[in-house]
């Protein structure tokens, strides 16, 4: 009995899936109106909303209130960039993600706010030194291996002027000649088939448009020949 029960439970919870699943892109299209263009919308308004007396404390919890929702749509996005490789088949999963993203944004929910207080938060607070320390590190290798290679770019340059010149000058003029070389055998080729053409018309002048004469031609120069006889 428990086996029939429970193949009956998974197919009935297939069937469900299958009937209230979002398609991908619409759950993508859904995501990308409330997650980011409505989120975004309100960071506008809450940045070039006027003052207002006393209006300085309401303002500032607005801010950390939107930051506190893009840091944790970063955090999101991230996450979302590797689910979707590995568990986008499981059923309602796209159906999950607009809910989840509903429940950030919604301030009925305040779901954002949660999510970084009992989550991010303390991650960020338990690894922030490593973090810095990392920040800062990352910072001087890429400013060390940008400043290599401006040099080494700025020193290939100079070093090599007139050789990426005469290459690019080479490249200009083997396009140039190529381009009059096709020119000159078209020309030829069309000249070639002018002059085979004439030549079948003067080895053969019966084919020839002065050959085919009509009979009445041909008649009075007959009759200007007898004429010359006699």
């Amino acid at each position: 009995l428990i086996l029939p029960t429970l193949l009956s439970c998974v197919t009935t919870a297939s069937w469900f899936a299958q009937e209230t699943m979002l398609p991908s892109f619409v759950a993508k299209i859904l995501i990308l109106v409330v997650g980011y263009i409505h989120p975004l919308y309100m960071s506008f308004k809450i940045i070039h909303k006027p003052m207002v007396d006393n209006g300085a404390v309401a303002e500032r919890h607005l801010l950390r209130k939107m930051v506190t929702f893009w840091i944790v749509q970063a955090v999101f996005t991230l996450v979302e960039s590797v689910a979707d490789v590995f568990i986008s088949w499981i059923p309602l999963y796209y159906t999950a993600k607009v809910a989840f993203v509903y429940w950030l944004v919604h301030d009925r929910f305040e779901g954002s706010h949660q999510v970084y207080h009992r989550l991010v938060k303390p991650i960020l607070e338990k690894h922030e030194d490593q973090i810095d320390s990392q920040i800062q590190r990352g910072k001087g290798i890429m400013e060390v291996q940008a400043r290599r290679a401006y040099d080494n770019g700025l020193g290939y340059a100079k070093e090599n002027a007139s050789k990426i010149v005469n290459v690019v000058t080479a490249q200009i003029s083997a396009f140039s000649a190529g381009a009059a070389a096709k020119a000159v055998t078209d020309a030829a080729d069309n000249f070639a088939s002018n002059d085979s053409s004439t030549s079948q018309e003067n080895q053969n002048p019966e084919n020839s448009p002065s050959a085919k004469q009509s009979p009445s031609s041909a008649g009075s120069r007959r009759r200007v020949r007898s004429s010359v006889r006699e």
